[in-house]
């Protein structure tokens, strides 16, 4: 094991060699001071911070930080949603109410609480009301299938659910005799009983969550205090996140709202998974001022699309991107939208972890790569390359991550919880002689699918539990704007897309629900007989005669709807009945199909219409509808 320089770095199957790339149009200055240099943009100088020590990282538990930021910020929003508006006092004093409720209850359950809810102010009021109490959290998300949920139920041995009015009924099905279901809606928290006061040690368990997992089954992955504290300390102040900050992430997490809170500053939930609407997305971001949007890439991708003029988001100054490969056209997307001022900043990480690596950029950056390096690494983080093939002296390998806060940290539960020191990624890498990380995609079978983590053996291991399914391979294929697609191969005659995809719903998140579903009479080997993935055929889009030109019966706003599937699911031929599915579509898609439909016509249609509607001519009907 050991630290490489790299000779080049691999991207999407081509060599790129960064030495005779330009990331600037000035060879005059070097990467690492030109990436210090744009970070120090990002920093507001002139504000006064609550100090935050890598020693604080590590001595203190969440629950003592989360109090310090109440005595010096009581007054600050600490979390604002159209249904909640707390300052830190007062989500002091609910979260107190929280914790009071499970100690009174706890031997009810063994202190492994799960949380039932969608990205909301309710769901990380539970969040640090668990804390409090000294107890694991676990999300249960709400968008999870049924069996998925009871899996991990199960698996973390929980007896007490926190949920939503909204989501009561769920909670009752997933509970089984003897559990509590607390609904946080009906919660009285005017009172404040005070602190709970318990002991919590930085080395105590957190979290779990669950990652995929390569039998089929999802791995167990635990944080505890320090790991979980030390990332909102290294993360906030490599970008500059400061008390005055107003952060919006549009995705279900129980860390990243720590970023902004541990520092006083504002933190705006929403899940764009249930309301889907990019619209009110932009609206929401420019009445609060939305200082710092963090997102998954395709997620910022399509709010960027949806965007219609140049400064569209004014208050915007830090847009930090995660959990897929940041290209070109992103970087142009920024450009073309953002002011002058705003700085784009690509992250590196792992969810065990959080961000390892930043690399920033602004109006000036220029890339003759298509993709935006790792970067540089963080405060206290120390990169480790597992070199993969030491006989050819390839510099590339595995990366692997350390540093004091995964000090005697149980973090992956193999066969037994294991002790790390060097947490190993599953990313390839390699680094600069500027010691800059250069990305070289996974090292075992997963790939990001909407900024979700998707092992494809647990794919193709749902695809064998179904009847009559003996050959299966699954694939990512990436267009050229950085989009990945999900792709499942059956070795079979015919196939039934529809059939197959809502069998796998049952089963598996909406993200793991491949978009196209191909039948191969004989799957390609290789010659040791293993299913030979590089030369599986590509999709046939199915040739079809312009139903919108042959169908004289097709109405003006059916054509129209065809006209937008066709530009957003990049397809020459979309007949009025056709199936959004069968045809590629997937839910940031149709968050785009939405935006335009709400911009062509001038009218405000909820996502699920989108989801009942699933052909051109029911959504066209739907549109008249509305508008009679």
């Amino acid at each position: 094991m050991g630290i490489v320089p790299p000779k080049a770095f691999q991207c999407h199957n081509e060599f790129l060699y960064p030495e005779e790339s330009s990331f600037n149009s000035s060879h005059t200055i070097d990467l690492l001071q030109l990436q210090q240099n744009l970070r120090s943009k990002s920093l507001l100088n002139d504000r006064h911070i609550l100090e935050f020590s890598s020693q604080d990282a590590l001595s203190m538990s969440m629950v003592d930080r989360f109090s310090e930021v109440v005595k010096r910020f009581p007054d600050n929003t600490a979390i604002k949603s159209p249904e909640c508006d707390l300052t830190y006092v007062e989500l002091d004093r609910v979260t107190n109410a929280v914790a009071h409720l499970l100690l009174e209850k706890r031997d009810h359950h063994s202190g492994t609480i799960g949380i039932l809810s969608e990205h909301s102010a309710q769901s990380f009021i539970a969040n640090i009301g668990i804390l409090k109490a000294g107890c694991i959290r676990v999300d249960l998300n709400v968008s999870f299938p049924l069996t998925r949920l009871q899996a991990i139920i199960e698996s973390c041995g929980i007896r007490c659910i926190i949920t939503r009015t909204r989501h009561f009924e769920l909670a009752r099905q997933l509970a089984d005799q003897g559990m509590e279901v607390i609904d946080i809606d009906k919660l009285d928290g005017q009172e404040d009983p005070g602190h709970p006061g318990i002991p919590i040690a930085p080395t105590n368990t957190s979290s779990i969550n669950f990652t995929s997992g390569s039998t089929g089954t999802p791995k167990k992955t635990f944080k505890n205090h320090r790991i979980e504290i030390h990332s909102c300390m290294r993360v906030p102040r490599s970008i500059g996140l400061h008390s005055t900050d107003r952060m919006l992430y549009p995705r279900s997490s129980s860390v990243i709202p720590f970023h902004a809170m541990l520092h006083g500053a504002t933190y705006f939930p929403y899940d764009i998974q249930v309301n889907g609407d990019l619209d009110d997305l932009t609206d929401w971001i420019r009445k609060e001022e939305i200082t710092i949007f963090r997102a998954p890439v395709s997620i910022f991708r399509a709010l960027a699309n949806s965007l219609s003029g140049p400064d569209s988001l004014p208050s915007v100054r830090l847009i930090v991107l995660q959990g897929e490969p940041v290209f070109r056209a992103d970087v142009e997307l920024y450009k073309q939208h953002f002011t002058d001022d705003c700085i784009l900043v690509s992250t590196l990480g792992v969810s065990e972890l959080g961000d390892f690596a930043h690399f920033f950029v602004d109006k000036e950056t220029r890339f003759d790569t298509p993709t935006v390096p790792g970067g540089f690494t963080l405060q206290d983080v120390e990169i480790v390359i597992e070199e993969d093939d030491k006989t050819t002296g390839r510099p590339v390998g595995e990366i692997g991550v350390t540093g004091p806060f995964m000090s005697q940290s149980p973090i992956v539960e193999t066969d037994y919880k294991t002790t790390a020191t060097v947490y190993p990624t599953g990313d390839l890498g390699s680094i600069g002689d500027d010691g800059c990380l250069y990305h070289h995609g996974r090292k075992d079978f997963q790939i990001k699918v909407r900024g979700n983590r998707v092992n494809l053996q647990e794919l193709e291991a749902a695809l064998l539990d179904l009847n009559g399914i003996s050959q299966a391979a699954a694939v990512g294929q990436t267009d050229e704007e950085g989009n990945v697609t999900l792709l499942a191969y059956l070795e079979t005659p015919s196939v039934d897309q529809q059939l197959i995809r809502g069998q796998l719903s049952k089963k598996l998140p909406a993200y793991m629900v491949p978009t196209y579903i191909i039948a191969v009479p004989n799957m390609p080997r290789t010659l040791k007989g293993k299913i030979n993935k590089r030369e599986l055929p590509p999709p046939e889009l199915e040739i079809i005669q312009d139903a919108e030109a042959a169908d004289e019966s097709c109405s003006e706003t059916t054509r129209e709807v065809i006209t937008i599937w066709k530009e957003i699911l990049r397809q020459d031929h979309v007949g009025p009945h056709d199936d959004f599915l069968d045809k590629g579509g997937d839910s940031l898609k149709s968050m785009r199909v939405l935006a335009r439909i709400n911009q062509n016509f001038n009218i405000k249609l909820p996502l699920r219409v989108l989801f009942d509607a699933q052909t051109p001519t029911e959504v066209a009907e739907a549109i008249e509808s509305y508008l009679a």
